[in-house]
C-alpha cells in the first residue's frame, strides 16, 4: 500500500507586518521548499505600511490574497481558508509570535498520525472483508 501525502495550505493573515513578513515567509519557505504538497498563503489585511510590497516579492512562490482596507483578523483568516485549495489547512500568525519549529513538529506529528490512522483503517477493512468472505 502506497499512501500519497495530501496537500496542506498554511494560511497566515498579515496586518502592518513590514518588519516581520519577509523573515516569516523566508522561514516558511525554507521549511516547505522540499515538500511540494505544502503551500503558503498570506492574506494582507489592508496593511498601511510596506507589508504588501514585501509580500509581493514572493509572488512566484506563495499565494497572496489582499484587501484594500483592513477587515480584521477573523475576516482575513476566513478568506484565507476560503482561498486555500488543499486537503488540510493550518493557520499561523505572521508576526513571528510562534516559532516555526513548532509548525515543523506539528506537521511531523500530523503526517505520522495520518499515516497510522489510514494504515490501521485499511488493515481493519481488510480483516472485516476477509472475515465476511469466509
Amino acid at each position: 500500500y502506497r499512501m500519497e501525502k495530501e496537500s496542506v495550505t498554511i494560511v497566515a493573515p498579515a496586518y502592518n507586518e513590514e518588519e516581520n513578513i519577509g523573515l516569516f515567509i523566508d522561514h516558511c519557505l525554507a521549511y516547505i521548499q522540499h515538500d511540494p504538497t505544502i503551500t503558503l498563503l498570506i492574506v494582507n489585511d489592508g496593511s498601511t505600511d510596506a507589508t504588501l510590497s514585501n509580500i509581493q516579492k514572493y509572488a512566484d512562490t506563495i499565494q497572496i490574497v489582499t484587501y484594500e482596507k483592513n477587515k480584521g483578523y477573523k475576516e482575513a483568516l476566513t478568506e484565507g481558508v476560503r482561498q486555500a485549495n488543499s486537503h488540510w489547512i493550518i493557520t499561523i500568525d505572521s508576526d513571528l509570535q510562534y516559532k516555526l519549529t513548532e509548525l515543523s513538529d506539528f506537521l511531523s506529528f500530523f503526517y505520522c498520525y495520518y499515516f497510522f490512522y489510514h494504515y490501521f483503517c485499511l488493515a481493519y477493512l481488510r480483516l472485516y472483508f476477509l472475515n465476511r468472505l469466509f
